[in-house]
């Protein structure tokens, strides 16, 4: 899939540098395309219907363009920087949840940070009231909160292509995301944070490393 898609964008985009999760690529291109050909594989391998194919448009180290593709669900969510996030062409807005007690986040986990950081950041959740979950793909869980699905999506370190058109579909439907993109994020990753705006100032102090 990644292949096919590089292959694609070739034709579509040609002499545009492109990124993928399996075949690597440039980082540091001024305009660059990054792919993941499936954001959830272990669910994709075990047969469980929650993964996606990711892709987006970075300009001068931001992304500008974003598809995320849910193809058992048959969804394509998309978004541009100068335009609303959507859900197969129907704009989409972040909750309006404003109390963690009500709120329903997601918390993304890998082994690039220790586990007990992780139980921390659950348990100060979980104290909160919040209902908290793990679902497996970091592209599916930015665009749920885009749809107004999830009121939040944490995690403590994500690599760049697994949350690229996320972040941004998060931005265009009216949400806040952290500044992942800082230099370096590309190649090496950060931690985010995207939730509806009314939720900022409760989140963001239990977002701690």
């Amino acid at each position: 899939m990644e292949l096919f898609i590089k292959q694609r964008l070739s034709v579509i985009a040609p002499g545009e540098a492109v990124l993928g999760e399996e075949t690597g690529g440039d980082t540091q291109a001024k305009r660059l395309w990054i792919v993941d050909p499936i954001d959830g594989t272990a669910n994709f391998a075990r047969g469980l219907p929650h993964f996606c194919i990711s892709l987006a448009r970075l300009t001068d180290g931001e992304p500008d363009l974003a598809f995320v593709y849910d193809p058992v669900h048959d969804e394509m969510f998309t978004a541009a920087a100068d335009q609303a996030a959507r859900c197969n062409g129907r704009v989409m807005q972040v909750s309006a949840i404003d109390a963690l007690a009500h709120a329903s986040v997601e918390l993304g986990w890998s082994t690039r940070r220790p586990t007990q950081a992780y139980s921390d950041l659950h348990s100060r959740l979980l104290a909160q009231g919040c209902s908290v979950r793990r679902a497996g793909s970091a592209a599916l869980g930015l665009a749920h909160v885009a749809a107004g699905r999830s009121d939040a999506y944490l995690e403590l370190h994500v690599n760049a292509w697994d949350i690229a058109a996320g972040w941004l579909l998060v931005r265009q439907a009216g949400g806040f995301v952290n500044a992942f993109w800082t230099p370096g994020a590309i190649a090496a990753g950060n931690p985010i944070l995207a939730c509806n705006a009314a939720l900022f100032d409760a989140v963001n102090p239990l977002f701690v490393d």
